[in-house]
C-alpha cells in the first residue's frame, strides 16, 4: 500500500496538540496537575476553548488512525506475530512509563497520560481475537463515505456518550479490575473511533472521501468550535445538557475535516517532517513527565501567562523530541548489535 504520508502528519500535529494541551493545564482553573502556580493571574480564563476543543477530537482521532492501520498490520503478521508486537511496541512502553511516574513523581500508583497506550494495546487484542474467531470483512473498494453516513455515526455516538454521562461526569477515571483505566464519558468515541478507522481501512473511505463531504466536514467543524467556544443564551443551556452529542458531532466533523485538509494539502514530507513523524509515539510517552519537570525548572520565569504557555510548551516540545530520537537511536543500536 502507497505510503499515507498525509496520516503521519496528521498523527505530528495531533501529538503538538497534546503537547500543548497539557501545558495548558496548570493555567485551568481547579486542573488536577502535578504543578501548580501561586499566584491566581496565571489562571487563563479563556483558556478551555482550546481545551475543550482538543478535548472533542483529537484522542478519538488518535484512535481511528490507529484503528485503521491494524487490519492491514494483522493480515501482514497474523495473530501471534501481531499480538507479540503489539504487546512490545505498545505495552512495554506503557509498564516502563508507568512505572517512573508512580515511583518517582507521584508515589502512588498513576498511569497518567499511558491510558493511550494501554487501552489501544486492549482494542488491538480485541480484534486479534476477533480475527481467531470470526469472519474479517472483505476489502470492498466503494465510494467514499457521504456527509450523511458520518452524521449518522456521529448521532450513534451522541446517543451512546450521552447515556454513558448520566451516570458518569466528564473528568471521572475508573480502573477495571485495578489494570485497565479509562474515562467511560469519553469511552464510547474512543470504542466506535476505533471501529470506524477499521471499517475505512477495509471500504477505502479516507482515500474515496470526496472534496465535498471532506470540505463539508471541515467548514461544519469549525462552525461547531465557534459555537463551542462562543456559548450564549439558550445555546449555552442547550450545550450543556446536551454536550455528548455536540462532542460526538465536532468528534466526527473535525475528525474527518482534518483528514480530508491534510490528505490535499499535506501528502507529502521530507527528511525533517519524516523523522518527527516516526518519533510521535515516544514523544507521546516522554512529553508529560519532562513537562512538569520544565515547568518546575522555571517556576520562578516572570512572565505573562499566554507567553509561558506558548515557552513551555516549545521548550516541552523540542526537549521532547531530542529525547525520543535518542531513545529511537538506542533502540535501534541494541537491535542492531544483537
Amino acid at each position: 500500500m502507497q505510503r499515507r504520508y498525509y496520516l503521519d502528519n496528521l498523527k505530528l500535529f495531533l501529538t503538538l496538540l497534546v503537547v500543548f494541551h497539557h501545558a495548558a493545564q496548570p493555567h485551568l482553573a481547579g486542573s488536577y496537575w502535578p504543578y501548580h502556580f501561586a499566584q491566581e493571574s496565571m489562571i487563563i480564563p479563556g483558556i478551555w476553548r482550546f481545551t475543550s476543543t482538543n478535548a472533542s477530537f483529537f484522542m478519538g482521532l488518535f484512535f481511528l488512525i490507529a484503528g485503521y492501520f491494524v487490519p492491514r498490520s494483522y493480515d501482514k503478521q497474523k495473530a501471534k506475530t501481531f499480538v507479540l508486537k503489539k504487546i512490545i511496541h505498545l505495552g512495554v512502553p506503557c509498564a516502563i512509563m508507568t512505572t517512573l511516574i508512580s515511583c518517582l513523581m507521584v508515589h502512588h500508583f498513576e498511569i497518567a497520560h499511558m491510558w493511550f497506550l494501554e487501552n489501544l494495546l486492549f482494542f488491538s487484542l480485541l480484534y486479534a481475537l476477533y480475527r481467531l474467531i470470526g469472519k474479517p470483512l472483505s476489502n470492498v473498494r466503494q465510494r467514499g463515505a457521504s456527509i450523511w453516513q458520518m452524521l449518522c455515526v456521529a448521532l450513534l455516538m451522541g446517543v451512546v456518550v450521552h447515556t454513558v454521562r448520566q451516570f458518569y461526569a466528564q473528568d471521572e477515571w475508573i480502573g477495571l479490575g485495578g489494570i485497565l483505566f479509562f474515562e467511560p464519558a469519553r469511552y464510547g468515541q474512543y470504542i466506535i473511533m476505533f471501529i470506524v478507522g477499521i471499517i475505512s481501512y477495509r471500504f477505502d473511505t479516507l482515500e474515496r472521501m470526496s472534496r465535498i463531504t471532506g470540505l463539508a466536514c471541515l467548514i461544519t467543524g469549525i462552525m461547531l468550535i465557534v459555537l463551542n467556544c462562543t456559548r450564549f443564551g439558550i445555546t449555552a443551556h442547550l450545550i450543556n445538557r446536551y454536550y455528548g452529542f455536540m462532542e460526538s458531532l465536532m468528534s466526527i466533523t473535525i475528525s474527518f475535516g482534518l483528514i480530508w485538509l491534510f490528505r490535499e494539502y499535506f501528502n507529502r514530507t521530507n527528511r525533517l517532517v519524516s523523522w518527527c513523524c516516526s518519533q510521535t509515539l515516544w514523544v507521546y510517552v516522554v512529553h508529560l513527565p519532562l513537562m512538569v519537570c520544565i515547568q518546575f525548572a522555571f517556576d520562578g520565569m516572570s512572565m505573562p501567562p499566554v507567553p509561558r504557555l506558548l515557552f513551555i510548551g516549545v521548550v516541552s516540545t523540542i526537549i521532547s523530541f531530542f529525547t525520543a530520537g535518542l531513545i529511537s537511536w538506542t533502540i535501534e543500536h541494541i537491535r542492531n548489535s544483537s
